[in-house]
């Protein structure tokens, strides 16, 4: 009788190019759910700090928003090669409820940063969080 393990998914693993380096490196073919930001106030801007998705092909972001006086505000994702210069990725995104959550995906995109600028509206009142995983 044979025995079946079952792999976590962070014992997985893929070999992908690093051009720091200009060789090979291993990582996790899974990150899962890291919280990005954490109640951040919703009546001031804020730039999420960049994470590193080179090795990866999909970003899965969930962000959050509770208590916003006035439904409002943006959020856009920026995508950049060299962590200095960041370019829009599609349209901004503009929330809608007072409380609420949306899902983004980020796939494929040619960039080794990725990074959330969050704009107010009108709001004066309220918290905004965001987590992520990555997928290889």
């Amino acid at each position: 009788m044979s025995v079946m393990a079952q792999l976590d998914a962070n014992q997985i693993t893929r070999t992908v190019y690093d051009p720091i380096t200009g060789g090979l490196t291993t990582v996790p073919a899974h990150i899962s759910d890291t919280v990005w930001a954490n109640a951040l106030a919703a009546n001031t801007s804020h730039t999420l700090i960049p994470v590193n998705v080179l090795p990866y092909r999909v970003m899965g972001i969930t962000v959050t928003w509770t208590g916003l006086s006035v439904a409002g505000g943006t959020l856009t994702f920026q995508g950049s090669t060299n962590g200095t210069n960041y370019f829009n990725i599609g349209s901004p995104y503009t929330i809608t409820g007072t409380s609420g959550a949306e899902s983004f995906s980020v796939v494929d995109e040619p960039y080794e940063w990725v990074q959330i600028v969050y704009s107010p509206g009108s709001t004066t009142t309220g918290t905004i969080s965001a987590d992520y995983i990555l997928r290889a």
